[in-house]
């Protein structure tokens, strides 16, 4: 079973993983989080994706090469 922490992080990488890297991405993320889940809720998952982020060599699978 998943505790809150473990599904804050899945849910961050997640959103990081689909593109959710650039300021106005994130900005427009946050407003939609806001709006469906509550200010607060918005807020620690920015606090998150930004953690996670800083950690993302260690989780991030490399793009296999295309050519």
């Amino acid at each position: 079973m998943f505790d809150e922490t473990s599904i804050r992080i899945r849910a961050a990488r997640l959103w990081l993983s689909e593109g959710y890297t650039t300021p106005e991405k994130v900005r427009t993320l946050h407003r939609t989080l806001a709006a469906s889940r509550g200010q607060d809720y918005a807020d620690a998952m920015r606090d998150e994706m930004r953690a996670q982020w800083r950690t993302r060599a260690e989780w991030l699978e490399p793009t296999p090469d295309k050519g």
